[in-house]
This record gives structure tokens, sequence and C-alpha cells, in this order.
């Protein structure tokens, strides 16, 4: 009976280890196929992006300030850039609303940058929607305030942070505690600086979450510091990848 108990003991031990790393590598092979999901989608679209010499609304906002904020964690996203905002024109066929062909797309986290609603967000306007034609016109310096790129930029931001109905806001992936995108010039360096509104050469993306809702709440409402900060380490998951962008180039 000591023996057998001895043998049941081990027994345990080994089935519990295995299977604390068996659900270990599901939650791995999950964000990893969450992310990979989503950088495919927010790539595919990238390069899809339409541009024009005579100016095209885009726009990269919380771009880092410098490379010194680049690899600072500023959870707020305030001077590192992790909670960017992209807005582009799409010329691309797939189907992403009901109400009309989309054109412009904004990717985001959360409902507006510096909340804790951890969802990557993906934003539309389309044809379908009020003072569409405004946006998507040929812009020339001779036109009004309201006809410029600078005014229908502000008309699509505008827009897109309060869009209505609901389906122009899908989500992506949720748990996302970070989102970066970083402009890079033709030689694939950063562009720094506090916003982008003309169409680089790429961007390097950066998508950083938990693994599973719970641990993304748990982090979300610790009090800023170095445990939060550890927590984060600890748990979270970085992916990155650069989305070239062909011909559709500033003078950078």
């Amino acid at each position: 009976m000591g023996v057998f108990s001895i043998l049941l003991t081990l027994m345990v031990q080994f089935f519990s280890s295995a299977r604390t790393l068996w659900t270990a590598n599901e939650k791995r092979t999950t964000v990893y196929a969450d992310a990979s999901i989503a950088m495919n989608l927010m790539a595919s679209l990238l390069q899809t992006t339409f541009y024009t010499e005579g100016g095209t609304p885009f726009l990269i906002s919380g771009v880092p300030g410098d490379s010194g904020a680049a690899v600072k964690r500023d959870p707020t996203g305030v001077t590192s850039g992790w909670n960017s905002q992209l807005m582009f024109v799409s010329n691309s066929i797939m189907k992403l609303s009901d109400s009309g062909t989309v054109r412009y797309l904004r990717f985001q986290r959360g409902p507006n940058a510096g909340t804790d609603d951890n969802v990557l967000q993906l934003r539309i306007f389309c044809d379908g929607d009020a003072n569409f034609s405004q946006c998507f016109q040929p812009f020339g310096s001779s036109l009004s305030p309201t006809e410029s790129e600078e005014g229908a930029r502000n008309c699509i931001t505008a827009f897109l942070n309060n869009p209505s109905p609901s389906d122009r806001v899908k989500p992506i992936l949720r748990n996302v505690t970070g989102l970066k995108f970083l402009p890079v010039d033709r030689c694939g360096q950063p562009v720094y600086g506090a916003n982008c509104t003309r169409t680089p050469a790429g961007i390097e993306i950066e998508l950083s979450l938990m693994p599973d809702e719970a641990t993304a709440k748990e982090w979300a409402a610790m009090a800023a510091g170095t445990a939060k900060d550890d927590f984060r380490t600890k748990n979270e998951y970085t992916f990155r990848r650069t989305v070239w962008l062909g011909d559709r180039t500033f003078n950078q």
C-alpha cells in the first residue's frame, strides 16, 4: 500500500504537470493564430491603399516622437505610440459594409485612444454615408478649406470618431494591450513624429495582446507602476510586421 501510494502520487503530479503544459501550449497557439489573422487582415487592406499625386487623405496619429519614445512602453500611448491610429483610403473589393462600397478605413485600439477597452477595431466610412463626396475628390491648393485634403481628413476623422450605424465598427481582436503604426522610408528607416499625413513607403505594425480575457482585465485593473509593467512583460505577446506600399510614397 505504501509503494502504491507513492506511485499514485507521482502519477498525479506527472499528469497535473502535463495538463498544465498542454493548457499553456493551447493558449499560446490560440494567441498566435488570432494575431496572425489580425495582422494578415491589416496587411491585405493596407496593400490596397489608394493614392493620387494630387493628394489623398491619410493619417497615422500617435506616431512615436523619437527612437527613445518608441522603446519606452507607455501604457497610455501618449509618447510611445502604443495607441496609434491608422486611417487610409482603400480600393479593396472586400465587402465590409452592407450600405456602400468601402473607401475610408481606420484601425485603432479601443473606442478612443487611451482607454482600457482592449479591442482592435476597424472603422469604416463609405459612400453610403453623409459628406462622403467631399472626402473623395481631387484636391488642390486653389480649393476652399473644406474641399482641401486637410478638410477632407478632418471630415473623415470626425465621422470615424463617432461612426453610425453600428455596422461601421468591426471588432477584429480582443485583449489587445498595444497597437503601434510606425511609418518607414524607402530605406526601411523609421520616420518619427507626432503624426504622418502622407502615404509612406511602408508601415511597421506592432501588436501586443494578452493570452485571454481574464488576464487582460486583470492588467487593465492594475494601477500604473512597476507591478503593472512586470505583469505585462510576463504575460504579453508582441507581434511585428512591416507592410510595404510600393510606389505610394511621400518624399522621405
